[in-house]
């Protein structure tokens, strides 16, 4: 992975593309599950899914849930030391699919245990010193509700108060920003907050939908954020001291495309 440099005349790779977190390789696990269940190369998706798990547990398995996988470059890539809640979230679900119970069940369980049962709100993770990472974010809120890691008697409390947090504006939400640290729309929050609400059977989604279609491009893309300047999130490109922010340019982007039509079409890319 990598890019050609022009300017430079060299090809130039970087830390985070050459890396290998947990989160995306879940992602992977749980499109060839997906595609398992569909039939389609049913055997060779399912064996590439319990290789990516193998390595995952090898390399990630911590005593609260699974960190955050490597960065940069072989032979001696940094370990990621912290644990992310949405990550864990995204497991739980990709073990389930592969029937592998034990390694589930310590994901989801790290799951739980960063929801605050005052607010229903999740805490993002924990810190590489094992400090709480109080952020309030996105994915870290609303994917435990995809995923059924909420009870049932709990789901409407975490998914206002997750609303309530993150939405903008703040006193009738269009949409809802990466996390605490945002000052606007967030295109991909909003639209799986979108499915999450249809999941709920909430009828409040009119202007969510309105906002995902305002995002549209001319070529059918939806831009990464509402507004035209760059979406603050409150994380960092890459591990230690100097890191530049992270920020969502307005940009035509993959991810708010592909989470609008999955809530077009209602389809839970978490359901266990």
């Amino acid at each position: 992975p990598g890019w050609w440099d022009a300017a430079g005349g060299h090809w130039a790779e970087d830390p985070y593309q050459i890396g290998s977190e947990t989160g995306p390789i879940a992602w992977a696990i749980l499109l060839w599950t997906a595609l398992a269940r569909a039939g389609v190369n049913a055997a060779r998706y399912r064996e590439a899914g319990m290789r990516a798990a193998d390595w995952i547990v090898a390399q990630c398995r911590a005593p609260r849930g699974f960190t955050g996988g490597l960065y940069g470059f072989p032979p001696h890539p940094q370990r990621l030391g912290w644990t992310s809640t949405e990550q864990n979230t995204d497991l739980a679900v990709a073990f389930a699919r592969l029937g592998r119970q034990a390694e589930a069940a310590h994901a989801a369980s790290f799951v739980r245990a960063m929801r605050d049962p005052t607010t229903g709100l999740f805490a993002a993770g924990l810190l590489p010193d094992g400090r709480i990472n109080r952020l309030v974010a996105a994915d870290a809120c609303l994917w435990p509700l995809l995923a059924g890691l909420v009870p049932p008697a709990d789901r409407t409390v975490s998914l206002a108060s997750c609303l309530g947090a993150l939405g903008h504006p703040r006193n009738r939400p269009a949409g809802i920003g990466f996390s605490t640290a945002s000052q606007g729309i967030w295109t991909e929050g909003t639209a799986f907050a979108l499915l999450a609400l249809r999941t709920a059977v909430s009828s409040d989604t009119a202007r969510f939908r309105a906002t995902l279609a305002a995002a549209r491009t001319r070529s059918g893309v939806l831009r990464a954020t509402a507004a035209a300047a760059p979406l603050a999130t409150g994380l960092t490109t890459g591990p230690g001291p100097g890191a530049d922010p992270f920020v969502y340019e307005p940009v035509p982007a993959l991810a708010p495309t592909s989470w609008a039509v999955l809530a077009a079409r209602q389809y839970n890319p978490l359901a266990p």
